[in-house]
């Protein structure tokens, strides 16, 4: 009994202190004790703000892996980093959190589970939001299942990340890729924040519809980025300078804000009509798509049919050939009846 106890209270214990490590790295102050706990899932020695600022620049400017497309360049909130954690990252962002802003997207059955310690680092915090998204395109099912897996690493006051890969199910040629993106949060010398957000599309397998993937999904991640962009907006109304406009490669069709007034909320269906049905072609691409297989079943079929001609006029000629041969014979017969009958009358 005591024994079970002593093994209960070290799990207990071991959970208290993840938990702890869970809120010090979101709020990007690691203490000794946090470094310990961390240490057990393979975390390095503790690093200094020195190291961390170091680390950070590493990562920021890293080129591997890749992301092809930079969406947001610079975007300034007049928000801190914990700000902008508390409000759209937190487990209880409600309002303004993914879940949130995936709803307004119109999708349902959302599950956002709580963030939890990265066991191969011990320095990063992990999660997974699933949801089911409407498809509104011919040739699909109604809905489609979909995941993000997220990823969030803050290196103490200079920067943090947020890693996202989303995967869709139930449709076909999804499995045939994925798309990671990046946020990174860094501070400005005024007090805010700078926002920059990348993403590529991988694939994993061979397929021969790759470019219409890959012109659809970029356009689609470019307007689910904007759409998300307008919701920080909303998020930070009110506050004087609250929002700056960066060197975004994608601000045509998107906010701009110097100073002046913030803009309406958009309403369910704007954002659902920037960012609906991530993944999938539009209908003209579609319909292309259906023209490319049906001319590609009436080749398979020509060739089957002529195939099939060739067979039929094989069999004809053989045919004929047997006639041609009993022809042969009942001639030659006749012809030896013939003279024998002559051959019988002379005689």
């Amino acid at each position: 009994y005591l024994a079970a106890c002593t093994v209960a209270n070290m799990a207990d214990d071991e959970a208290q202190s993840k938990r702890s490590l869970v809120k010090e790295i979101t709020e990007g102050k690691i203490t000794i004790a946090g470094w310990a706990t961390a240490k057990k899932y393979g975390a390095s020695d503790e690093a200094s703000s020195e190291d961390l600022r170091e680390n950070w620049i590493k990562y920021r400017d890293a080129k591997n892996p890749t992301y092809g497309e930079k969406v947001i360049d610079g975007f300034r909130l007049a928000c801190t980093m914990d700000e902008y954690f508390d409000l759209f990252l937190a487990n209880d962002a409600d309002k303004y959190g993914y879940g949130a802003y995936q709803r307004k997207l119109g999708d349902s059955e959302l599950d956002v589970t709580p963030w939890h310690l990265s066991e191969k680092d011990g320095v990063s915090l992990c999660r997974k939001v699933s949801y089911v998204h409407p498809v509104n395109a011919p040739m699909a099912p109604p809905s489609a299942a979909a995941s993000k897996q997220q990823r969030f690493r803050r290196f103490g006051s200079h920067g943090m990340s947020i890693e996202t890969r989303t995967e869709v199910k139930d449709i076909p040629m999804t499995d045939c890729f994925h798309v990671d993106d990046q946020l990174l949060v860094e501070p400005t010398p005024d007090g805010g924040v700078s926002l920059t957000g990348r993403f590529e599309i991988r694939f994993i397998k061979r397929t021969m519809f790759r470019s219409i993937i890959a012109n659809t999904t970029n356009g689609e991640f470019v307007s689910w980025f904007q759409g998300y962009k307008l919701m920080l907006i909303e998020a930070l109304k009110g506050r004087e300078g609250s929002v700056e406009r960066g060197t975004s490669e994608a601000e045509e069709g998107g906010v701009e804000r110097v100073g002046g007034s913030v803009p309406v909320t958009p309403t369910k269906s704007e954002v659902v009509t920037k960012a609906e049905t991530t993944f999938l072609p539009t209908k003209s691409e579609l319909y292309v798509l259906v023209l490319v297989v049906l001319v590609a079943l009436l080749v398979v079929l020509q060739f089957m049919l002529m195939l099939q001609m060739r067979a039929s006029n094989q069999a004809y000629l053989q045919m004929s050939a047997n006639q041609d041969r009993l022809y042969d014979m009942l001639a030659q017969i006749l012809e030896s009846a013939s003279t024998s009958s002559c051959d019988s009358t002379c005689v």
